[in-house]
């Protein structure tokens, strides 16, 4: 069971909730915990015991800080776990546990957690939702997501309420909605309904369907991450050995395609949709974002045989188990599109080009704050190999003659 507390206005606050949480209600054993950056007192406390109710629990009680929009506050985050006589899970899915409460079995149904750490790039984000509903919508997008091993640094949060919008003309409207900049803040409404506000330190999202959600989370992350330095981008990433190449283009342009090639040539496959990129030194590192990957289906190819469920382009999903995951450097970029031969085509370009496709594939080049922020990786990435890549027009040859570009790209 995950507990949330009432977010507090400063960090005094959460501090008296965390003493009063930890002193005397429990008579536990409490261990201190290491001491964090930003306070004096331990960052937490793990509690050995028997709580109110009198069952045997271990409780983690973090204070580590999540920045918002008024400044530095805290998040206390309270877990408790029941020690259970046993568990089973029926063929229905639901869980058959016997608690230690008084030995009855009590039988709940598997719901998803509507609170969860996880890593994005090498960023620990907090991610809540207002209901389960709105909790099942960010696991189905973001259910392979590692779990965070740092305390979160940004929040992001997926509510019933839509966030309020500015009382003025929109400073940019685009195809799906309108957005207004201020400051190191975003504000994005969908026509479709729905809407999402970020800042430098968190993000929240709100109204709208379940797929509201899908809709707003990379704008919404990007926006919220490219203030730690790490920026999402629409494209996907390749690797040969230690070696990663981040392959830019639009909505259909043939980026899970290469994946697919990719990992017929014996590549590693990042991600087909979503990267982080990174400045470590004068290296430019690239990851993906964990999340299957959809191809297509009338390549010949035997990894892609799973039907994607609903999916219009009527594609298959490869499992993120197929992934590689974790940072690595960039090689080199490719810009990919189609091409009227059967077999496609390769060629070289400069710098300039590459930019310009990079820059395309972040979602914030139009807010002024970003774009500074972004400019020096994407130059840094500009300075490397680049190549357009334009994939057949065969469905039976298209394949294989991606996977012969690529072994050309490795021997240039």
């Amino acid at each position: 069971m995950v507990e949330r507390h009432p977010k507090v206005g400063a960090v005094e606050g959460a501090q008296d909730i965390a003493g009063r949480s930890v002193n005397r209600p429990h008579g536990g054993r409490v261990k201190d915990r290491d001491v964090g950056r930003h306070h004096s007192r331990p960052r937490g406390w793990e509690i050995v015991g028997k709580g109110r109710d009198g069952v045997e629990s271990n409780e983690w009680m973090t204070r580590d800080p999540v920045a918002d929009d008024d400044g530095l506050v805290c998040e206390a985050i309270r877990e408790r776990r029941r020690f259970a006589l046993d568990e089973t899970v029926s063929s229905d899915g639901r869980v058959h546990r016997r608690d230690a409460t008084d030995g009855r079995v009590a039988t709940v149904s598997t719901v998803a957690d509507t609170q969860r750490a996880v890593e994005i790039g090498d960023v620990s984000v907090l991610l809540t939702a207002g209901d389960e509903a709105r909790a099942e919508a960010i696991d189905g997008l973001l259910a392979d997501l590692p779990a965070a091993s740092t305390p979160p640094r940004i929040a992001l949060h997926y509510e019933r309420a839509v966030p309020a919008m500015p009382d003025r003309a929109a400073d940019y409207t685009a195809p799906d909605g309108d957005v207004w900049f201020d400051d190191t803040t975003v504000h994005v409404r969908l026509f479709a309904g729905g809407a999402a506000r970020a800042t430098s330190t968190s993000a929240t999202i709100g109204g709208g369907e379940p797929r509201t959600f899908r809709m707003l989370f990379h704008s919404a992350v990007a926006h919220v991450l490219a203030f730690h330095d790490r920026f999402v981008l629409h494209a996907g990433a390749v690797a040969a050995a230690q070696d990663a190449y981040v392959v830019v283009g639009g909505t259909g342009a043939g980026k899970s395609t290469l994946g697919l090639a990719a990992l017929e040539a014996g590549w590693h496959l990042l991600a087909d949709d979503m990267v982080v990129v990174r400045m470590s030194g004068e290296t430019t590192d690239v990851a993906g974002v964990p999340r299957p990957a959809a191809v297509p289906t009338d390549l010949g190819s035997a990894l892609a045989t799973s039907p994607l469920a609903g999916d219009v382009r009527a594609r298959a999903v490869l499992p993120v188990a197929t992934l590689r995951t974790g940072w690595l450097p960039a090689a080199g970029v490719i810009s990919i599109g189609h091409a009227p031969s059967a077999a496609g085509t390769l060629e070289a370009v400069d710098g300039h080009a590459t930019l310009r496709a990079l820059l395309r594939s972040f979602v914030w080049t139009r807010n002024p704050l970003l774009l500074r922020r972004f400019f020096g990786t994407a130059a840094a990435l500009s300075r490397l190999p680049g190549w357009d890549l334009r994939l057949g027009s065969h469905p039976g040859r298209r394949l294989m003659g991606a996977v012969d570009h690529l072994a050309a790209i490795v021997g240039a």
